[in-house]
């Protein structure tokens, strides 16, 4: 069987700091925003390309070594931005990613899981409610979203 040795650059690492590296991270920035009160998805976008947008020198087309995060000014002008990886880029619309990170598990899910006679469910159940327990409050900085459920 003929075949031809295919380089695939790793650029893994860079994919997974540029989405959950700590304070810099695609969810972190996204966790952040959905605290604020006057959070948009555009306001998000902005903090995205700011944090992560190369400079303009770079023409925003292609990334320089070590970077996986571009946007171009069409991009930006629908709120979009690409993230390549070693199978090609891959395009993100910033539509609603606040709006589905604000989704909170709903404590009746946590008291279904905590009086279920399985061990599992019931362990579930104490974290959703223990975590929904300690972060109570009508504060949007207190409570707890979707995204920080995961990462905890």
């Amino acid at each position: 069987i003929a075949w031809d040795f295919i380089d695939v650059p790793d650029t893994s690492q860079h994919v997974l700091d540029l989405v959950d590296k700590k304070h810099t991270g695609l969810l972190s920035l996204l966790d952040e925003q959905c605290q604020l009160a006057k959070c948009t998805d555009r306001s998000f976008a902005l903090t995205v390309y700011e944090k992560h947008a190369p400079p303009p020198r770079h023409g925003n087309i292609y990334p320089t070594k070590g970077t996986c995060f571009t946007a171009t000014t069409a991009q930006k002008s629908r709120m979009q931005f690409s993230i390549r990886h070693y199978a090609g880029a891959v395009e993100y619309t910033c539509t609603d990613f606040l709006e589905k990170n604000k989704d909170e598990i709903p404590k009746e899910l946590g008291d279904l899981l905590l009086s279920s006679t399985m061990e599992f469910d019931a362990l579930l159940g104490d974290l959703l409610t223990r975590n929904n327990s300690t972060k109570q409050s009508a504060s949007s900085l207190a409570r707890v979203i979707m995204g920080e459920q995961f990462s905890q």
